[in-house]
């Protein structure tokens, strides 16, 4: 049921673009996150998506107001020290909860489990905080 879902939107979508050019990019887009989800498994196509796509588009969003805010050597310095305590504290979780025979299993629920801890911070700063700057700066 959902596949017919899926070729509906598509074609909706090819049949939209067809008639207004704007749409095209989306288009686009979906054939080739089909054709991603169609050929590589389920939780690689989430990442290629989350990372690839949602994040590129998220951050690009937010940039002009973070640079309108923030000096861009402070949002570098940020970023990696963000990323980098995240993959300590990963590692550290993996090394105290893996099974190294199989540590498939703990890397998902470690990936996932952070996801769902900063999920939340996330949506707070981007919705409440960065929402009330951008209205006040626009």
């Amino acid at each position: 049921m959902l596949t017919v879902a899926v070729i509906v939107a598509i074609i909706a979508c090819v049949s939209q673009a067809a008639k207004d050019v704007k749409w095209s990019a989306t288009t686009l887009e979906l054939l080739i996150l089909g054709i991603v989800y169609a050929l590589v498994p389920p939780l690689l196509g989430f990442a290629i998506y989350f990372c690839l796509v949602h994040s590129a588009r998220h951050f690009g969003r937010i940039l002009s107001t973070i640079k309108a805010t923030v000096d861009f050597s402070n949002i570098k310095n940020q970023a990696i020290l963000f990323t980098t305590i995240s993959w300590i504290a990963a590692g550290i979780a993996f090394w105290m909860f893996a099974d190294f025979a199989d540590p498939g299993p703990t890397v998902l629920r470690i990936t996932f489990i952070g996801l769902a801890a900063l999920t939340v911070p996330h949506m707070l700063l981007i919705d409440g905080v960065m929402k009330s700057k951008q209205v006040s700066i626009t």
